[in-house]
């Protein structure tokens, strides 16, 4: 997999995989011992790509038509993934926000700002989605406009980071923000901490 040029995060999930099925296999009685697996790769951690105020102003001014213009700034203002943003629903609306089930079927409560709302189509109704396209539609859609905003290392993930980057420089937990991402590790989700005021001021302090 190295050789063919695979990144070593998707190696490292292969190998993860690969491991569940011969521990399966030993739980079973199939095998007697789970085969030695080569150690996990180090993956380097990549610089946190957000969006300034600008950047997406320009994106969402780039979106073809009001309803993916809608569905970009609904995503930006809740850091839902695309495909959580797709499913959303009347009927998973509560008075807290709108109930999610992300990532290993986990439901988790996603708080909705004025502007997230106001990105929500009116007429729909209480089975139907808000927004009732593909993610590949969108992803194509989603590309054309990065590039006619002339944005450079954005991808279509990167639309969840600054709603938890404004969290993070208003002084937002780290557990507060890891639950509202519905991220499994809370190292995934410190990489937004650095921004934190506190943060920085600590650090300036303990310097000297």
């Amino acid at each position: 997999l190295e050789q063919d040029g695979l990144a070593p995060a998707s190696i490292n999930l292969r190998r993860t995989i690969l491991r569940m099925v011969f521990q399966f296999a030993k739980d079973e009685g199939l095998i007697d011992e789970v085969p030695r697996i080569p150690k996990r790769l180090k993956v380097q951690q990549t610089r946190l790509r957000f969006l300034t105020e600008d950047e997406e102003r320009r994106l969402i001014r780039a979106m073809p038509r009001e309803h993916w213009k809608n569905l970009t700034r609904f995503i930006l203002y809740t850091g839902l993934r695309v495909s959580e943003a797709l499913s959303v629903r009347p009927m998973d609306r509560t008075n807290e926000g709108m109930q999610i089930k992300g990532k290993g079927g986990k439901v988790r409560t996603v708080p909705l700002s004025d502007t997230a709302l106001s990105a929500l189509p009116s007429s729909v109704y209480y089975e139907q989605r808000y927004f009732p396209h593909s993610y590949a539609t969108y992803q194509k859609i989603f590309k054309t406009a990065v590039k006619e905003a002339r944005l450079t290392d954005v991808t279509i993930h990167t639309l969840r980071h600054p709603c938890f980057s404004r969290l993070a420089m208003k002084n937002i937990s780290a557990t507060k923000i890891q639950a509202l991402a519905g991220h499994s590790s809370i190292t995934t989700t410190q990489r937004y901490m650095h921004l934190a005021p506190d943060y920085l001021d600590e650090l300036a302090e303990a310097i000297g």
